[in-house]
């Protein structure tokens, strides 16, 4: 006989919730906090905001209800104590475990009428195209200074300390098309890029700043000069200064190589997400030590390079402390989580929100 949040994450997963298609994950939730007699707000984005009385300032609970492709038709199984999908799409633990422990949490609360510190809980959107959910959230209906997520893969224990600033940017090189028996009268957009690229570190610039293009685009058949390329990329850094270097160091390589082709060049940077940086003695911290030690645990204090609606919160003033949710291999079909895990994590959480510490 499984437990009630190992049957409610099992339940989760099977609902079909890729980014932009969350609806029936979002009823769900609904459904779920309007049995448990709450008023679950949506805002204009379709995030979902609950908030529970309780002594003391509020603090935020939040998982975000999107999962990567492929993500339907999860079918989860059970062995040896870790839940995995069949192998043809990935489990969805990303972000379901957390949903599910505050799903468990709120009917834990109600059924043994625990007093807890006031809580918030937001449920968000299309976190992993992007953290629209986090940035698209209606923040007049959150008053709480102190948070919590569960995004993190890796183990049970972790805290993360720190997570970069993040710059997405989009450059179309625009050259001339002719048939490729004349590439004298076209501009090559590829050699642009090719130019562009030698003049650009990819991959680690220094200990705390990538910069990688992920994805090209253009051309449409072997016999014509291309005429257009479009690239997309990304920078990451832990300090603010390297990662404005590290795209200006991008954005002027395709200018400079375009101008000397005669070519032209559009580029798009978007800043995606500030970064942050806990001090390792930060009282929250040290206060989630505590109960991490309690349950037998010894805390993981890390800096990852990933990016998560953690990043958006304390951009809006909310401390947000990001906890590893023991998820292995997340956005892949061997994606999987152990049953114990989610427990000790949902207990950890629970510590948490009873403790009046502030």
């Amino acid at each position: 006989m499984h437990s009630r949040l190992t049957q409610l994450f099992l339940e989760l997963v099977r609902i079909d919730s890729p980014s932009g298609y969350e609806d029936m994950m979002c009823d769900f939730i609904k459904n779920y906090l309007t049995s448990l007699g709450l008023s679950p707000i949506v805002d204009s984005y379709g995030n979902i905001v609950v908030r529970v009385r309780g002594a003391g300032a509020p603090v935020l609970l939040s998982a975000h209800v999107d999962t990567v492709e492929p993500g339907r038709g999860v079918k989860p199984v059970i062995k040896s104590g870790m839940i995995s999908s069949k192998g043809e799409t990935i489990l969805g633990a990303d972000n379901k475990v957390g949903v599910a422990i505050i799903l468990d949490i709120l009917r834990e609360i109600q059924e043994k009428k625990l007093s807890t510190r006031s809580l918030e809980i937001v449920f968000t959107r299309s976190e992993e195209v992007g953290n629209y959910g986090a940035v698209n959230l209606d923040y007049s209906l959150i008053s709480a200074k102190q948070g919590y997520i569960f995004d993190n893969p890796n183990p049970v224990g972790t805290i993360i300390t720190a997570a970069p600033f993040y710059n997405r940017f989009d450059i179309i090189i625009t050259g001339r098309s002719i048939h490729a028996s004349k590439p004298e009268l076209g501009i090559h957009a590829l050699s642009i890029a090719a130019q562009a690229l030698r003049n650009i570190t990819l991959g680690k610039v220094d200990k705390i700043t990538t910069v990688n293009i992920g994805a090209i685009e253009g051309g449409h058949v072997r016999n014509t000069i291309m005429g257009e390329l479009t690239l997309h990329g990304e920078v990451r850094s832990f300090k603010e200064e390297n990662l404005i270097k590290a795209t200006e160091m991008v954005t002027s390589s395709f200018s400079s190589a375009a101008d000397s082709f005669g070519g032209k060049v559009t580029i798009e940077v978007v800043r995606e997400n500030g970064g942050y940086q806990y001090n390792r003695k930060d009282k929250d911290i040290l206060n989630t030590q505590k109960f991490m030690n309690k349950r037998g645990l010894t805390s993981i204090l890390k800096e990852d390079w990933g990016c998560s609606d953690a990043n958006i919160f304390i951009d809006y003033g909310i401390r947000t402390i990001n906890l590893g949710d023991g998820c292995i291999a997340t956005h892949t079909v061997d994606e999987s989580v152990k049953v114990k895990d989610m427990q000790i994590l949902q207990d950890i959480i629970l510590d948490l929100i009873l403790s009046q510490e502030e």
